[in-house]
C-alpha cells in the first residue's frame, strides 16, 4: 500500500474516530511543514494521530529518488505535467524541501526532550494529587489501594527521581564536563568504533554528549511509559460513577489525572519514534 500524503490547515482536520485501516498509511502536512500520521493501538482498539519524526540527513537522497520516480511514472501514465506528484494529492511539492524538512537536528530534539522532561516531572506530580483528592479510591478498598500507593512509589523513584536525575546529568555535561577519557570509557564497542573515525576532542566530545542524552533518555522512558501504561490500565479498571458520597468537583479531579496520563502515553509515543533518528544520527561519525 502506497504512503499518501495529504496537505492540512491543521492537525484538528484529522479525525481518528473517523478513519478507516486504509487510511493509516496517510500522511498529513500541515501548513508549517510538519507531519503526522495514524497509528493504531491493538489493546485499546483506539486510533492516534502521532507526529512523524524527521529522517536522518542521509535519508534525504532517497527520499528525493521516490519523488522523481513517482514523477516518472505520473508522466508515464499521463495523468498529468504539473508539479504535484500523485503520491501527495493536494501537498504542493514545491512547499516542501526533503533536504531541510527532513535533517536530523540532535541538539534541538535534546533541548525539546529536556523541556519535556520538566513537563512530564511536573505533570507527575499533578496527576498523583489529583488521584488522591478525588477520593476515587477510598481507603476501605484496601486492593485497589495498595496497588495505587505501589504506583504512585513507582512512579515517585523511576519517575520524578530519575527525571531528576537525567536532568542533573544533562547540566553536568553540558556546562562543567568530566574529561572525555571518563566519558569515552563508559561506551559499549559500537560507540567507541564510531569514537575511533572522529579526528578531533572536539568532535568527539560533541559525539559523547549525543550518544550520553540518547541512553539517558531512552532508558528514563522506556521505565517511565510502562509506569504511565500501568497506571492507565488501573484507572480504566475503576468505576467511573465513584463512591455514593463523592462530589462533581472530586470526580473532575479523576478525569483530569486520566487525561493527563493519556497526553502523557501520546507524547512517550512520539519521543519513541523520534529515538529511532536519534540513534540512526550516533550512529553515523559523519553527523560529529
Amino acid at each position: 500500500m502506497k504512503t499518501t500524503f495529504i496537505k492540512i490547515n491543521d492537525i484538528s482536520e484529522i479525525n481518528p474516530s473517523k478513519v478507516s485501516v486504509h487510511d493509516l498509511n496517510n500522511r498529513y502536512i500541515d501548513k508549517e511543514g510538519k507531519m503526522f500520521g495514524l497509528k493504531y493501538n491493538r489493546k485499546t482498539r483506539k486510533v492516534s494521530i502521532i507526529r512523524i519524526i524527521r529522517t536522518p540527513a542521509k535519508s534525504a537522497e532517497y527520499f528525493n529518488q521516490l519523488l522523481r520516480t513517482q514523477k516518472k511514472e505520473e508522466r508515464l501514465n499521463h495523468r498529468n505535467n504539473s508539479e504535484k506528484s500523485a503520491v501527495y494529492k493536494s501537498a504542493n511539492l514545491n512547499e516542501i524541501n526533503p533536504e531541510n524538512e527532513y535533517s536530523f537536528d540532535f541538539n534541538s530534539f535534546i533541548s525539546e526532550t529536556i523541556e519535556l522532561m520538566q513537563t512530564h516531572k511536573s505533570r507527575i506530580s499533578g496527576i498523583m494529587m489529583n488521584i488522591k483528592n478525588s477520593r476515587m479510591i477510598p481507603e476501605a478498598d484496601k486492593i485497589n489501594s495498595t496497588e495505587l500507593n505501589d504506583l504512585f512509589r513507582n512512579l515517585e523513584i523511576d519517575g520524578i527521581i530519575r527525571i531528576d536525575k537525567a536532568l542533573t546529568d544533562y547540566k553536568e555535561i553540558k556546562n562543567y564536563p568530566r574529561s572525555l577519557t571518563y566519558y569515552l570509557s563508559k561506551l559499549d564497542s559500537r560507540n567507541r568504533r564510531t569514537v575511533e573515525e572522529l579526528d578531533t576532542d572536539s568532535r568527539k566530545m560533541t559525539f559523547v554528549l549525543a550518544a550520553e542524552m540518547y541512553y539517558a533518555i531512552k532508558t528514563l522512558y522506556r521505565t517511565l511509559f510502562k509506569i504511565i501504561n500501568d497506571l492507565n490500565n488501573f484507572i480504566n479498571r475503576i468505576n467511573p460513577g465513584g463512591p455514593k458520597d463523592i462530589t462533581s468537583a472530586e470526580r473532575q479531579y479523576f478525569i483530569d489525572a486520566k487525561i493527563s496520563v493519556e497526553n502523557t502515553i501520546t507524547e512517550i509515543s512520539v519521543l519513541f519514534e523520534k529515538l529511532r533518528s536519534f540513534e540512526d544520527y550516533i550512529n553515523d561519525a559523519g553527523n560529529f
